[in-house]
């Protein structure tokens, strides 16, 4: 009988973390979903918060595209990783603009998908720096 061999991997061995990062992707792929197409549509809301902002609205645009496909991103195995990093640089925006330049908005929101994207960058941080050592 051979000796078994160890995965090095962390997540490959503690089956609610593997679980986490199947599962959790896809509910953020519906919440940036949920959060994209209305900047893309333009409602009232989102116009308004685009207005405090002042950058105009290319701003908008620019943001529900990389919600949107970062979203996408988060599902496909090859790009998770750089997907969860591009979101959470995204988020720390998000988080940086409620605070101090929507009036009326909160950072709650902002602040946890940040944190949940920045765990998910993290766990698959092998992913990023191996896309990043082949160019």
């Amino acid at each position: 009988m051979s000796p078994s061999i160890r995965p090095t991997s962390t997540t490959a061995t503690k089956p609610p973390v593997k679980l986490a990062l199947t599962v959790v992707p896809y509910l953020l792929l519906a919440v940036f979903l949920n959060t994209s197409i209305p900047k893309f549509i333009g409602t009232d809301a989102d116009v308004a918060a685009y207005t405090d902002i002042g950058m105009g609205q290319w701003l908008r645009y620019v943001t529900a595209t990389f919600e949107l496909l970062g979203g996408i991103g988060l599902v496909v195995p090859r790009t998770v990783g750089l997907a969860a990093t591009g979101l959470t640089a995204l988020l720390v925006g998000a988080v940086l603009t409620q605070a101090f330049l929507v009036t009326d908005g909160s950072i709650i929101m902002p602040a946890v998908l940040m944190l949940i994207c920045g765990a998910i960058a993290w766990l698959r941080r092998d992913q990023v720096l191996g896309l990043i050592a082949r160019h």
